[in-house]
């Protein structure tokens, strides 16, 4: 967290030493697209910054979705249907 400026609001990091390595950036932001740009720079900093990741290189940098848990946070009833859930059917005793 301290290659990260301070408007950047990184909230919580996590480091897989892999192989391969793997750094988790958990921020608040206003965008994906934003997100993902803050993510990018923070990393650039930290392998520009600190010898020990002089050969690392960033691979990707994308942010996870985690629609089927926000999706069930907004499910009215865990009975009914949503985009990632079948309608229930008609026919069921169970409704």
């Amino acid at each position: 967290m301290s290659c990260a400026d301070a408007g950047e609001r990184i909230e919580h990091v996590e480091v897989h030493d892999g192989p391969p390595l793997t750094i988790g950036l958990f921020l608040a932001a206003e965008s994906i697209e934003q997100a993902e740009r803050t993510a990018y720079a923070v990393v650039r900093r930290a392998l520009d910054r600190h010898p020990g990741l002089a050969q690392a290189k960033v691979v990707s940098c994308l942010t996870p979705l985690v629609a089927p848990f926000y999706e069930g946070l907004l499910a009215p009833s865990p009975y009914r249907g949503g985009l990632l859930r079948p309608q229930p059917d008609p026919d069921s005793p169970e409704q």
